[in-house]
């Protein structure tokens, strides 16, 4: 209604062509499914620079398409490297790609708003990351009691490839994962356990996440927590990476923790 919109300070309007998108007021903003997006953006090569240089001026929100009848989500990774400031997921739904979306706006504190990265990275970066210890790592499920569990912890990395041209190639998930310490949550340890390697292609938009979970023989494997970092806020050397609950807050897990070892490496310029 013309009313509501008077009083609202960014208008959704019809995308016709980037001609056309880059003459509206910055007040302006376009939305898109995450289906279409994807399908506009592999239609040419040319749809990746000019989405970047849109999302400039204007304002952009994805929204994950209607056939996601589950509530799943998909990786907000793809849409924030093409330059989309709101990337709407499915709240209720606690899965990797939720954690990956709180990791990122923890940034700034939690307020709800990440200032877009001014630095600039000249080429990749090499990280290493070494699991050492845990510590009071919860029952699955958040339950206050439980059995005895046996925790490993699986480290992702969600980033976006430099050279790739379609989205399906875009995305990258490079996945690392520890052995299992048997019947030893309190305080887990793996002395052998030895550095894992990641090559960042992006290292402005990759986010690290970290999953705790519990080894049940025979059964499906249960998620005890997890968390997600952004990859240019880890810093080097000995570092305690806090868990969070499924409402991105401390509550019972504010001693779950992970003691990692972190090296960051020179940037390996882009051939």
């Amino acid at each position: 209604a013309p009313e509501l919109a008077e009083i609202t300070t960014f208008n959704t309007v019809r995308f016709n062509d980037f001609s056309s998108a880059d003459t509206p007021p910055a007040t302006d903003m376009l939305s898109f499914s995450e289906s279409k997006f994807l399908r506009m953006f592999n239609q040419n090569e040319q749809n990746a620079s000019l989405w970047k240089i849109n999302n400039r001026k204007h304002m952009m929100r994805i929204y994950p398409s209607g056939t996601r009848i589950h509530s799943s989500n998909f990786n907000p990774v793809l849409h924030w490297s093409q330059g989309c400031q709101m990337v709407a997921l499915n709240y209720q739904t606690d899965d990797s790609e939720m954690a990956v979306n709180d990791g990122r706006f923890r940034e700034n504190g939690g307020c709800g708003y990440v200032p877009k990265s001014l630095k600039s990275y000249p080429g990749k970066l090499n990280l290493k990351i070494k699991v050492l210890a845990g510590s009071c790592l919860p029952h699955p499920f958040g339950e206050p009691c439980g059995e005895v569990t046996s925790p490993y912890v699986i480290l992702r990395l969600h980033d976006v490839r430099a050279t790739a041209q379609k989205s399906e190639e875009l995305l990258k998930i490079d996945e690392r994962k520890t052995e299992t310490i048997q019947d030893n949550g309190f305080c887990p340890q793996w002395p052998d356990t030895k550095a894992f390697s990641f090559e960042v292609e992006n290292p402005g938009i990759a986010m690290l996440e970290f999953t705790a979970l519990h080894h049940d023989e025979g059964f499906i494997d249960d998620k005890m927590c997890r968390t997600a970092i952004p990859v240019r806020c880890l810093r080097q050397g000995l570092r305690s990476v806090q868990f969070y609950d499924r409402n991105s807050q401390h509550g019972s897990f504010a001693f779950a923790r992970l003691l990692v070892s972190v090296e960051i490496e020179q940037h390996i310029p882009w051939k």
